[in-house]
């Protein structure tokens, strides 16, 4: 081989020597990322395994009338504590303890967690929830996560739904009622006529009240009568044996369903009622 033909062999091979070399170095670097907000976010609300959120979140948990607890700022779920519905995992409900609690109110509508304050400051003690459609208050605590008393069906209220809510000391919870209108007297009430609403179907209406379920069923047990009438279908009220009197024996007339029934279905039923109950 002739000394040019050499010279280019070994030119190629440190040509190839130094490609090979810049594709090493390259698969060496990292990629530049660009971080956009949502990628800030993750990492700024990141916890890692082992370490602790800063915060607890209490969550009231609606309709499955429990408490749920999340992290922040993870955002982790922690912890289900069972209120005011029986909730197996745990055994709640089921235990001798937790069913004298419940008594016969296995379902329940949690709402507004409250805290248990120490001169007007959150002290970590206590949580308090509302359960709206039965009138009761729960008291949890927070060494343990778990529910240590059911207060109620609170008497007299229609609905507890804005409450509970600490005193500074923790002396008092004040529980509030959803509605503004008055609790109808059932517990003395033979005749029951209910005028475009069916307490049972719409969990109460405006005759929202504690065990609803059971007053109502404790007319029908001592002899007494409910009637639901319907201003979609004005005129029936009277149809009803023995007409007028259904009006005169009543001791509570419900209307509702006026965001939904004709004026004039309303209007007539309003009227047939005045005339028939005088």
């Amino acid at each position: 081989m002739s000394t040019s033909k050499r010279r280019l062999v070994w030119l190629g091979i440190a040509i190839f020597c130094l490609l090979m070399l810049s594709l090493l170095g390259s698969c060496g670097k990292k990629p530049q990322v660009q971080r956009g907000g949502v990628a800030e976010a993750a990492i700024a609300t990141y916890v890692a395994p082992g370490d602790l959120d800063e915060y607890y979140l209490f969550a009231s948990g609606g309709h499955s009338g429990q408490v749920y607890v999340y992290g922040i700022p993870s955002g982790r779920h922690i912890s289900t504590i069972p209120v005011f519905t029986p909730y197996p995992a745990t055994g709640y409900g089921f235990d001798d303890d937790s069913k004298k609690m419940l008594g016969d109110l296995t379902w329940g509508d949690a709402h507004h967690p409250g805290l248990s304050e120490t001169a007007g400051d959150y002290d970590g003690r206590w949580l308090f929830i509302n359960d709206m459609p039965s009138a009761r208050i729960a008291r949890i605590d927070l060494a343990d996560f778990k529910t240590k008393q059911i207060y109620g069906p609170i008497p007299n209220v229609s609905a507890a739904h804005a409450c509970p809510f600490p005193t500074p000391n923790t002396e008092y919870v004040f529980a509030a009622s959803r509605f503004s209108t008055p609790v109808p007297d059932v517990d003395r009430t033979d005749y029951l006529l209910c005028i475009g609403a069916n307490p049972l179907v719409s969990n109460g209406s405006l005759l929202t009240a504690p065990n609803l379920r059971g007053r109502l069923q404790a007319i029908l047990d001592r002899g007494g009568k409910i009637v639901v009438v319907d201003p979609h279908r004005a005129g029936h009220e009277l149809a009803y044996h023995p007409g007028e009197a259904n009006f005169r024996r009543a001791h509570v007339l419900l209307v509702n369903k006026v965001d939904s029934a004709p004026v004039e279905g309303i209007t007539r039923v309003l009227e047939n009622a005045a005339a028939n109950a005088r």
